[in-house]
């Protein structure tokens, strides 16, 4: 706002009207973030700061909201080819695992014996298409690799292959305590989901939550026993064992001697 004194030459009132225009100028800019501001010449500067034209913004957001697209299209690529790479694995070993995870890598192992004084139990399903029987492999062995006890059978098969693993850990903790394998045993599970689902707490929310619950009811019934990951790569005995006992649709069972389909495993 310019302001006339009376009395004053042309000169001071100049003075005095630039001086105004530069107060004023001022508090506009002060005005803070997100107001619009002039400057000292009296041209609008713009949103922010008071210093970057609206101009050059609006041209900017464009860009922006580009490069913000392609890094999400690229984030979502990266994770899709990784799950693809997963399925397959899956896919090709017939729903199970075939590799070990073992301090962050993927490594390929093969069986070991358990400790001297304790027992390993190895189970096997195997599925054979457009059938509703499923067969189980089931060997006890010793800290020698020595066959203690085998067994092959078949079960009724399940839409869901969780379920039927989970049906023949069950049957397998059933077999080892008939038989008097009831301390010192590991388990070795065909399925990693099974697994992990067994060192949960009961009870089990999963939709196989009651085979899971029932495989743990056998657990005071015995002392020291663990549960552990076995891949198709470190169990072809049992998993042999499993695909004869579906090709026979027999239940065989062997104390304190080898089945011979499998001698060549062990």
């Amino acid at each position: 706002m310019a302001t006339k004194i009376s009395g004053l030459t042309p000169l001071h009132q100049t003075t005095l009207l630039k001086s105004d225009q530069h107060k004023e100028s001022s508090f506009l800019t002060g005005l803070g973030r997100g107001s619009y501001s002039l400057s000292p010449f009296g041209t609008e500067m713009g949103m922010g700061y008071g210093c970057f034209p609206i101009s050059h913004a609006s041209r900017l957001f464009p860009i922006v909201f580009e490069l913000l697209c392609i890094s999400l299209l690229r984030e979502q690529y990266q994770n899709s080819c990784r799950a693809s790479v997963l399925a397959i694995k899956y896919l090709e070993f017939d729903g199970a695992e075939s590799s070990s995870h073992v301090d962050g890598d993927w490594t390929t192992l093969s069986w070991t014996p358990p400790l001297p004084g304790c027992y390993k139990m190895s189970i096997a399903c195997h599925f054979t298409p457009n059938s509703d029987k499923v067969g189980i492999g089931v060997i006890i062995r010793d800290h020698t690799s020595l066959v203690a006890a085998a067994a092959g059978f078949v079960l009724a098969s399940s839409k869901d292959r969780l379920n039927s693993f989970a049906y023949a850990v069950f049957s397998a903790m059933q077999f080892a305590y008939e038989t008097g394998f009831r301390c010192n045993i590991g388990v070795e599970v065909p399925s990693r989901e099974l697994f992990n689902l067994l060192n949960f707490d009961s009870p089990c929310l999963a939709p196989c939550g009651v085979q899971i619950d029932d495989i743990s009811a056998w657990l005071p019934f015995s002392t020291n026993v663990s549960f552990s990951f076995i891949s198709i790569v470190c169990n072809k005995a049992a998993q042999d064992l499993a695909t004869k006992a579906a090709s026979s649709n027999l239940d065989c069972v062997w104390l304190e001697e080898c089945p011979p389909c499998i001698q060549s495993f062990v």
